[in-house]
């Protein structure tokens, strides 16, 4: 999701993953002659251990994994996208709910990721 709405303090993150969705598109157009097809997957936050590999640092807000989806849900999702040729598949009811809250109202997104950071740096 962080592919389509940038979050405050995790910019180095959601400039890749905005890399990755533009350069998907495009390779996807270049592939139409070939037959070929690309998937973009816009999963939202799944349970990893991406967040024992980050680096400390208090500037960033703190990412809630263990509530994520499982990353078998995504598999399987990432399977039947491919299986019925997709382009764009968002995973996840907090992908969906991001994207189309930021699509619809951004400047009310703008506003309620503001405060969360307002209200971590209060902690």
């Amino acid at each position: 999701m962080y592919g389509r709405r940038g979050v405050p303090q995790w910019a180095g993150y959601c400039a890749s993953k905005f890399a990755l969705s533009g350069f998907s598109e495009a390779l996807r157009a270049e592939l139409v002659p070939d037959g070929i097809g690309l998937l973009l997957v816009l999963p939202g936050v799944t349970k990893t251990d991406f967040g024992s590999r980050l680096i400390a640092n208090s500037t960033h807000q703190k990412l809630v994994l263990s509530t994520g989806i499982a990353p078998e849900f995504v598999a399987k999702s990432v399977f039947e996208g491919v299986i019925r040729r997709k382009n764009e598949l968002i995973v996840g009811t907090d992908s969906l709910r991001m994207i189309l809250a930021n699509r619809f109202f951004p400047r009310w997104v703008d506003r309620r990721k503001g405060h969360q950071v307002l209200m971590g740096t209060r902690r």
